[in-house]
Parts: C-alpha cells; structure tokens; sequence
C-alpha cells in the first residue's frame, strides 16, 4: 500500500550537501571498462573450468581495489555526485524528477526518484564480488515519489498500475490516489534499482484516469545543485509545464 502524505520534496532538494569529493568522469569510464574486463575474463574461466590458481588470485586483487575505489566514490558522495569533464566542473544532487499534464490546463504529474544510496551489492556475495559485478556494483536503491497537482475545482482519482525502469519494476497494485480540487498530493510508492552514477533515469508509469489506460514515457534529468535553487529556491521557476502556476 502507497503511503500518501503532503510532499516536502522541494524543501528536501534544498538541503542537498555542496561539499563532496570530485569524481572524474574519465576515472568513471575507466572504472567500468576494467569492471567488465574482469568480469567477461571470470565468467570463461568458469565456463571453460580452467580455474588456476594464478588467474584466481589476479582476479581477487583486481575485484578488491574496484570495491575500495566503489566504496570511496559512493559511500562517501552521500547522494550527490561531482563530475570534471574538458575543465568543468558539475556537482549533481541526488533528486531526479520531471513533470507532465495528465490533463491539460487542470491536472499535472510529477515523478520524483530519490537516489537513497542503499546496499551497494558489490560488497556482499562470493559470486558478486568475483565475477558477476558488472553494472551491479553501482546499483542502489531509488526511492520514487509521485505527485499529483491538481488545479482543477474538482478531485480527480488516479489509478496507477506498473513503474518500470530500465533496471526493474514495481506493480502499483492498482493504488486509487485521489487528487483533491486546488491541492497538491505526493504518493511513496516504494523504491527501484537506480545506476548511482547517472544523469538521467528513463521510465514508464502505468495508469488509468477517467476510464482511460495510459503510458508515459518520461526522462528524468538528475537536477544539479545551482538547478535545485534555480528551480525550488526563493523566487524560483519550476520546471514543468504549469511553472508558477498557483494551485
């Protein structure tokens, strides 16, 4: 069951931490190239059974300075992310989200993902740590908050079915949230596995409003810091359709 309470998010993407280690972007590809080298080389050791002791040692060094390098980036980043890439520097929130009109004019969407920073599974499992890493190792957990701006003068019930990412799903059960006239309701439907270190979350919500079945397909861009008080802060301009639109 959807825990439907009164949103705080934007006061929440305020409170985003400024001081965070500086990530490369190229040490980030390079990571993962190393990453999946290491992984394909395990993964024919296993299939052909030429398990020497040789190759099994290279490997478990090589798996244990990628987790102490995962550990240094993820643990510490505590959500937000710092990118240098040709001489700039981009310091990432951890909030991703994206808006849209269900209804034109009257009814308004917004779909949030929180990047929690939970169980990093490259630290746990024999078979995780040797072989089966690939993109897993930056997998956490993303919490997903819907809200439903109503500017209409009546309410409008919103059944939601199915939230998929590329990473994974979560069936809504059919959850029944009811949009109030002039308000603004925020639904935590639970949480998804999220790549810790993108930009962007592409995703589908599953839904049905009056008697009609729809799917958006939506990107999420993850907000950076100067967006989060461009966009939230005093004065602020929200970036969705409806803006500054009073409810």
């Amino acid at each position: 069951m959807a825990n439907i309470r009164k949103p705080t998010h934007s006061t929440e993407m305020l409170e985003a931490r400024l001081n965070q280690p500086r990530v490369s972007l190229e040490y980030l590809k390079e990571q993962e190239k190393h990453h999946r080298q290491a992984s394909e080389k395990f993964a024919e050791a296993v299939k052909s059974g030429t398990w020497k002791r040789g190759l099994v040692k290279q490997l478990l060094i090589h798996v244990a300075c990628l987790l102490l390098a995962i550990v240094n980036l993820a643990g510490c980043s505590q959500g937000n992310m710092t990118v240098v890439a040709n001489g700039k520097t981009t310091v990432y929130s951890k909030f991703y989200d994206q808006g849209v009109w269900l209804i034109t004019d009257k009814l308004g969407l917004v779909v949030a993902i929180d990047d929690e920073k939970k169980a990093i599974p490259g630290v746990s499992g024999v078979q995780q740590s040797l072989g089966a890493l690939g993109r897993s190792d930056s997998i956490v957990s993303g919490k997903v908050t819907v809200y439903l701006w109503n500017f209409d003068g009546k309410p409008h019930p919103v059944k939601f079915k199915k939230f998929t990412v590329p990473t994974g799903f979560f069936d809504c059960c059919n959850q029944v949230v009811e949009a109030a006239a002039h308000d603004r309701t925020g639904v935590e439907f639970g949480q998804v596995p999220i790549f810790s270190y993108g930009t962007k979350i592409d995703c589908s919500i599953e839904l049905e409003i009056a008697g009609s079945s729809k799917t958006l397909e939506l990107t999420l861009p993850r907000r950076t810091v100067p967006e989060l008080k461009q966009f939230f802060g005093p004065g602020g301009t929200r970036p969705y359709p409806w803006k500054n639109r009073q409810l």
